[in-house]
């Protein structure tokens, strides 16, 4: 490797994220944990319905 001059440098691996965007929310388990339980919360009850329409609707849905 000498002769060649070949330099390596160590990257830090990254976890992929569940987010397409990158997005650091999904960085947290707390957070991703949480959409997990919804998300099986909604399923279990088939009765009870979603409809995300605005911002505040999703606000809310997250509990943000």
């Amino acid at each position: 490797m000498k002769a060649l001059d070949a330099q390596f440098v160590l990257k830090e691996e990254k976890s992929e994220s569940l987010s397409p965007s990158n997005d650091p929310y999904y960085d947290n388990p707390e957070n991703v944990a949480e959409l997990e339980r919804r998300i099986a919360d909604l399923r279990t009850n088939k009765e009870m319905k979603v409809v995300l329409k605005s911002k505040e609707d999703i606000k809310n849905f997250l509990g943000l």
